[in-house]
């Protein structure tokens, strides 16, 4: 059983908050179906690490369309998870 969050609030770097301690479930998901299959093509682990935060955005952007129906949140939203993975 994998657990939600490793307390986030020590993490020392980015890396360490998305990739050890915030929601690892979804952090486990995306690495076995985006990052991993990916990394066979595209050996740059930043490049597929700013791609994985830039579809984990678009997907978020979908539920604030959908879910919320919330025009104006668009660009933020999608711009938090894409400097997420710029950093």
């Amino acid at each position: 059983i994998q657990w939600l969050t490793n307390f986030p609030f020590l993490s020392r770097s980015l890396r360490e908050f998305w990739g050890q301690r915030y929601n690892q479930i979804i952090g486990t998901v995306f690495k076995e179906s985006i990052f991993r299959p990916l990394y066979l093509y595209v050996p740059s682990r930043s490049l597929l690490g700013l791609f994985t935060f830039s579809v984990s955005g678009l997907l978020h952007v979908h539920i604030v369309l959908i879910v919320f129906d919330e025009r104006s949140s668009v660009l933020t939203t999608f711009a938090c998870f894409f400097l997420n993975g710029v950093g």
